[in-house]
């Protein structure tokens, strides 16, 4: 069972604010980058892919590459198993109407896979993702929860994309405090 809870962000100063929604932006234009490369086959879509492997766009932190990168190929397995569902749907009901009416015996001679037919990325099937919204799914590795405060129940730290310098990404620490239903996940 996951086990969520929701919190508002309402606690945090102005600029916070506005790393968190240049984040989005870039990671947005990312995702978007690394998609259309993706389609026109200049990167491979694995489930996961190294780091060093992938092209850096606007974001050049290694982790956050990785999980744009893993959002994108997620995205595009989807559509192409929509894709492949539409057209199998479509490739039935054509047959079963061929087979009916008893038309079109080179057709319905062969079984859907020894049809010679196009690659699913170039049919009328599959329609390029549109991004419009964005939801990041961050892993441990760049999130962090720590309760020292005294006016704050916790605090949890991102790890931007952004560097302060060489080396170290610059953390942002983002308060919130409990209610009722996060209550019950404290421990």
């Amino acid at each position: 069972m996951i086990r969520s809870s929701k919190h508002i962000l309402k606690y945090q100063t102005q600029l916070k604010t506005n790393v968190l929604d240049q984040i989005f932006i870039d990671y947005k234009t990312d995702l978007e980058y690394y998609i259309s490369l993706i389609l026109n086959n200049e990167l491979p879509l694995n489930k996961r892919l190294s780091s060093k492997n992938i092209p850096a766009n606007v974001i050049k932190h290694s982790q956050w590459k990785v999980i744009i990168y893993k959002n994108a190929s997620e995205i595009i397995r989807s559509q192409l198993k929509q894709a492949n569902k539409r057209r199998n749907n479509c490739y039935k009901k054509c047959y079963a109407k061929a087979i009916k009416k008893n038309k079109f015996k080179k057709f319905t001679s062969k079984k859907f896979n020894q049809l010679s037919l196009k690659d699913i990325k170039q049919s009328r099937f599959f329609t390029k993702p549109e991004i419009k919204n964005v939801s990041m799914i961050l892993n441990a590795a760049l999130v962090n929860f720590s309760s020292n405060s005294k006016n704050f129940d916790e605090f949890i730290k991102i790890r931007s994309p952004y560097f302060r310098n060489v080396k170290y990404a610059i953390t942002i620490k983002l308060p919130f405090k409990h209610h009722k239903h996060s209550n019950r996940f404290t421990n």
